[in-house]
């Protein structure tokens, strides 16, 4: 478009006859020119800058995808590590279930050993308790058998 209306102001003063008028012209077109040239130089600014924050963000959304892959990397990681960790306390509780069902039955068992034992004991007394009774009597029995003599 520039191009377009700057070629028409350079052009115009050649149809033009009367001098103050083509002055004007070239004045105008003269100004044209340099406005254009700025206008030029900052649509260029522009896409330079365009160009620079597309690279920008180019480069940050590289990064998160970075980031993205890492932790992605991680919770891979960390899964694993949580079932193992899971796995290995299962085991644990699987194991110390059994140890708990072992330990319950030789206590069972030491605790029939001792009441057998008791009772053995229990027997014992009493049998002694008997003893004593009828060696009480066996004496009574021979004093009397001596004094009856």
């Amino acid at each position: 478009m520039v191009v377009v209306v700057g070629a028409s102001l350079f052009i115009a003063p050649f149809f033009v006859g009367i001098l103050w008028l083509r002055i004007i012209y070239i004045l105008i077109f003269l100004f044209f020119i340099i406005f254009g040239s700025f206008l030029i130089k900052d649509v260029t600014k522009e896409a330079k800058q365009k160009i620079m924050l597309q690279s920008e963000v180019q480069n940050r959304i590289n990064e998160l995808e970075d980031v993205k892959k890492r932790l992605e990397e991680s919770k891979a990681v960390l899964e694993i590590r949580i079932q193992a960790r899971t796995k290995a306390l299962k085991d644990l509780a699987n194991n110390l279930e059994t140890q708990v069902q072992q330990r319950t039955v030789e206590l069972e068992k030491k605790v029939q050993e001792l009441e057998r034992a008791n009772q053995l004991m229990v027997d014992r007394e009493l049998t002694m308790a008997d003893l004593k009774k009828e060696v009480v009597i066996l004496r009574e029995k021979i004093k009397q058998q001596e004094g009856n003599v």
